[in-house]
């Protein structure tokens, strides 16, 4: 009996998540992306009649099944849209400290899970970080790919190279709202978000600084551009967990992010 249900399950139509940041029409459309055949053949093992949901073009994502595979490519046949609604209408900055080993690795998998717009990483007064390693902005942006895949998102986040010092990233930006955490304390970001009225705001951005903390220097650049202390309880937090609490606190306190899922549509219906 355990083997009938194991041969029956074995033989249903998969559903899997790619991104494919090009707009597609409806009808056949061949994948030929190295690496995307790559994931497809050989870690899921994609086969003909499974579902497949592609991303990464505006706020649509597109649904088909895989048609045919051959050595040049998979080609899926599109039948229909949909706009999830996985995305919050705040748009949330987050600065983060550039952390020795996987920590900035973490820090863009969860928060890219949790909805921020971009993600800019800087070298603090107090970072312990390596040597600068030039593949690693491509390899931050696979991991908010991977991430938005597993999470039902559409939009990957934009990554920032690492800038060298929190001067040189604030030297050209500016946010309507800027928040901080600081461990020396600040305003609670939940006294914060009922004073300030800050669910009017619909874009934010947020600095984490190293685990060693923030110099008094740039503590000062941070209020120099309007920046607000804010703390996240009375326990000192890693940086990685830290920018993860707060990105989702800053969400939720907003009241920025969507209930459900709308329908899908076919793509002629669809409005780009």
């Amino acid at each position: 009996m355990i083997s009938s249900f194991t041969y029956l399950f074995r033989d249903m139509p998969r559903k899997y998540r790619i991104y494919h940041p090009c707009e597609c029409q409806s009808g056949p459309l061949r994948i030929v992306d190295a690496e995307t055949l790559h994931y497809l053949r050989n870690v899921v093992r994609i086969r003909t009649g499974d579902q497949l949901t592609l991303f990464g073009k505006g706020s649509m994502e597109w649904i088909g099944r895989v048609q045919a595979m051959d050595s040049e490519g998979i080609v899926v046949d599109i039948q229909e849209t949909n706009i999830p609604l996985t995305e919050p209408s705040v748009r949330i900055h987050l600065g983060v400290a550039a952390g020795k080993g996987y920590k900035l690795d973490e820090v863009v998998e969860m928060t890219t899970a949790l909805g921020v717009t971009s993600i800019l990483p800087f070298i603090a007064n107090y970072s312990v970080t390596e040597r600068r390693n030039p593949d690693r902005l491509d390899r931050l942006k696979k991991i908010a790919i991977s991430a938005c895949r597993q999470s039902g998102r559409v939009q990957v986040p934009q990554i920032e190279s690492v800038s060298e010092s929190l001067q040189v990233l604030l030297k050209h930006q500016a946010w309507p709202l800027l928040l901080f955490a600081d461990e020396r304390g600040g305003i609670d970001l939940v006294d914060f978000s009922i004073q300030a009225g800050a669910e009017n705001f619909k874009e934010a951005a947020l600095f984490i600084g190293p685990e060693g903390g923030w110099s008094d220097m740039e503590r000062e650049l941070l209020k120099g551009q309007g920046g607000i202390p804010v703390h996240l309880g009375p326990r000192i937090l890693r940086m990685e967990l830290a920018a993860s609490m707060a990105v989702m606190l800053l969400e939720r306190l907003l009241g920025r992010i969507h209930p459900a899922k709308p329908g899908c549509m076919s793509p002629s219906e669809a409005t780009p």
